[in-house]
């Protein structure tokens, strides 16, 4: 297969899958209920066996577990501390990977989650300029990189998922 006709094959697919999306975000299902479905959509386009769905919580300062997917062991009470000066070191609704991050204090003080569920891309979630939450993506099926295309398309998600 041709590498032109590769690229139309995976974006007609994203776009398929933004299309899923776009339903689950407007369906009559309760919240929890549709960011899981949302999250399952997500972990489908991009072959990623694992993540989760945090909600932030200002007062406590910390992003809660709504909904994962793929962890055998479960995440019960999983939470990332998050201070107001994490926040602003954050590109709005768009993929932070583990190197982008690193040297950063929100890394840092959560490092052990980060290793624990092999967060590969942290997605932070804006509306309205307001931090409301992030995704956590593992790995993809066959150790691949995600790709330039791939993170394009995480940062649609973002700001279709940020909304809802």
């Amino acid at each position: 297969m041709s590498n032109k006709k590769m690229h139309l094959k995976r974006l007609m697919f994203s776009i398929a899958s933004l299309v899923d999306l776009g339903q689950e975000a407007t369906s009559s299902k309760d919240l929890s209920a549709k960011m899981k479905a949302a999250l399952y959509v997500i972990t489908g386009t991009f072959s990623v066996p694992a993540a989760a769905l945090f909600v932030y919580r200002q007062q406590g300062k910390n992003l809660e577990l709504l909904v994962e997917k793929g962890y055998r062991d479960g995440l019960q009470d999983i939470n990332l501390a998050v201070l107001p000066e994490h926040i602003k070191h954050f590109r709005v609704n768009d993929p932070h990977t583990g190197s982008d991050i690193a040297e950063h204090a929100f890394f840092k003080q959560n490092s052990g989650v980060f290793s624990k569920l092999k967060i590969k891309i942290f997605l932070p979630l804006f509306a309205k300029g307001e931090f409301v939450g992030a995704i956590t993506l593992g790995g993809k099926l066959g150790g691949a990189p995600y790709r330039q295309g791939e993170k394009d398309v995480l940062r649609v998600i973002a700001h279709q998922m940020a909304i809802t």
